[in-house]
């Protein structure tokens, strides 16, 4: 159990919080999730999933806190209104509908086979909680759970607001040796992959930018253009995918911090109507 989830619920459970968490699949889906606090750079942050199972709680709470009868006869919200819930939080604004419809379900059935019940229970376009991980006994833990993804959500924060620093310290220096000592200190073993990818582009556009390529069909008619390196996603899905683009010779980069050939692979299908030039791994400089 995460440090941050036990005091939560020692706040609320005092010493009948190990108990709790031990009977509550619910916590314990979410202590599995949560590990982007600390995590290194292989973590995800899961906000879809997380954010699917907050924005239920969040109106559950208002008007059905405590009241089982009441929630079992309700048919669940209105998927609009959660939609626009977790795109109002931090770091939603880009999320996509898979959570809500089938992502939570299906992670949760695979932590905990022998259940048998879906977490968000989907009613003809309305969500809700099944009611069987709302409670541990007779005790309503929605409050308690609703406690850990909100300091889950500051925690994040608060790494954020930390790259950040690291960052605009990074663009002040002036010193060549500090610079690289300085991207040498945010590229350790504990950081994430999102760091590691935002680096890793501003590396490679600034190594081709002032590189030169020319393009035509006749030897005597070649126009000269300069590499361009594009971003192909959001920094940080998780969705396997190729990192980079180089224009106009239509190289492919994916980078990650070891070598694992399958992820190549993957991506390979997915352009194979293009031409594959390049495929690189760029691992944590020494």
């Amino acid at each position: 159990m995460k440090d941050f989830i036990k005091t939560i619920l020692e706040n609320h459970f005092g010493e009948k919080a190990q108990d709790i968490y031990n009977n509550s699949y619910l916590i314990r889906y979410l202590d599995s999730k949560t590990g982007a606090i600390y995590g290194d750079s292989k973590t995800r942050r899961s906000l879809a999933s997380i954010y699917a199972i907050y924005s239920i709680l969040s109106f559950y709470i208002k008007d059905f806190y405590n009241n089982p009868k009441a929630y079992k006869q309700f048919e669940g919200y209105d998927y609009t209104r959660l939609f626009v819930f977790c795109r109002g939080l931090y770091g939603g604004d880009k999320l996509q509908n898979h959570a809500l419809n089938n992502r939570v379900n299906g992670e949760f059935e695979n932590k905990f086979h022998a259940i048998g019940k879906n977490l968000i229970i989907i009613n003809d376009g309305k969500y809700a909680l099944h009611t069987d991980f709302l409670y541990v006994g007779d005790v309503d833990i929605s409050k308690s759970v609703f406690d850990i993804i909100g300091k889950y959500i500051r925690l994040l924060q608060q790494k954020d607001s930390q790259l950040s620093f690291d960052i605009e310290e990074l663009r002040k220096l002036r010193n060549v040796k500090r610079k690289q000592d300085k991207i040498h200190d945010m590229l350790n073993e504990k950081s994430e992959a999102r760091v590691f990818e935002i680096i890793s582009y501003v590396i490679l556009k600034t190594y081709y930018k002032n590189t030169k390529v020319y393009i035509g069909f006749d030897r005597h008619n070649l126009e000269e253009k300069y590499h361009q390196l594009f971003k192909t996603g959001r920094t940080n899905a998780n969705d396997g995918g190729i990192d980079f683009v180089m224009r106009p010779l239509g190289r492919f980069f994916q980078v990650t911090e070891v070598n694992a050939y399958d992820k190549y692979l993957m991506d390979i299908d997915k352009v194979l109507h293009f031409p594959i030039t390049l495929s690189i791994s760029i691992r944590y400089l020494s």
